[in-house]
């Protein structure tokens, strides 16, 4: 499934194994954590994607990143499928001024295996007082079913500056970009369940050509226990995001993009799992 694998910013993994029982400590909070201060776009924005294979030659997908806004949050959802049907879904609400994860969902379509794989997230505080993230994780197979072939449940301590994975292409965004810059954050990864501490650093903008045009953009680094990803914000604002390379697929920003159909619907995790 290479829409799955292409979408995800810092883990390479698709929905699969199991959660682990117990609810580990949170990581440590890396020395000077990133916190969001503004951000530059303006609500609705729908912006198109063509995905490409580590070599640039073949379209592998398209993809759609869309930030609206309901009941005072943000709505940053995102939207990914190639040519075979398999599919990558994401919503996740946001506090609008801080981008503090809310709750979440993600659903992944295997077309060839007809089976659907949905993880749902809350962030607050657990049922032993600390702060974290309740994950649902569920399967469906055959993917038309409505009941579950199966469920798991966990929790996930995580420190309360922590920023969900999901919101990374939109996150970095909001960077108060200028060659050299280096900061770090927490980002929470509820469907691997774990925590990483990523490092961003900007360097001089470098002209980026795309199916949009041709950009000014600010070069950043992304750096997280070993892994390495590029990403080019364009220097005006609202900084569109308009090429992403994460070793595995390049994302191209294409243009403005229609607004998504219906969305994904956030739920939430009870504590009791329901």
């Amino acid at each position: 499934m290479k829409i799955i694998r292409a979408f995800v910013a810092l883990s390479t993994a698709a929905l699969v194994g199991t959660l682990a029982v117990a609810c580990s400590d949170p990581p440590k909070e890396p020395d000077d954590p990133y916190v969001v201060t503004s951000v530059p776009w303006r609500v609705p924005e729908h912006l198109a994607y063509v995905l490409l294979d580590d070599e640039q030659q073949e379209t592998i997908g398209r993809g759609v990143l869309s930030v609206s806004e309901q009941g005072g949050q943000w709505v940053l959802s995102q939207s990914f499928e190639d040519d075979d049907g398999n599919t990558d879904e994401s919503v996740l609400l946001t506090e609008p001024e801080t981008l503090r994860p809310v709750r979440s969902v993600r659903s992944l379509y295997d077309a060839g295996g007809d089976e659907r794989r949905t993880v749902d997230a809350e962030y607050g505080v657990l049922d032993d007082g600390d702060y974290g993230v309740r994950i649902r994780q569920r399967v469906f197979d055959p993917a038309s079913d409505d009941e579950p072939s199966s469920t798991r449940c966990n929790p996930l301590r995580v420190p309360e500056s922590s920023f969900d994975n999901d919101s990374s292409l939109f996150l970095w965004r909001t960077l108060p970009f200028e060659d050299g810059l280096e900061v770090q954050y927490t980002a929470s990864i509820p469907n691997r369940r774990t925590t990483r501490i990523v490092t961003l650093v900007v360097r001089e903008p470098e002209r980026i050509e795309t199916p949009a045009g041709t950009f000014d953009a600010w070069h950043v680094f992304i750096l997280a226990e070993g892994q390495s990803h590029d990403a080019w914000f364009e220097v005006d604002a609202p900084h569109r995001m308009v090429k992403y390379d994460n070793d595995l697929q390049v994302f191209l920003l294409e243009g403005d993009a229609d607004p998504p159909g219906d969305l994904l619907e956030p739920q939430g995790v009870s504590q009791s799992c329901e």
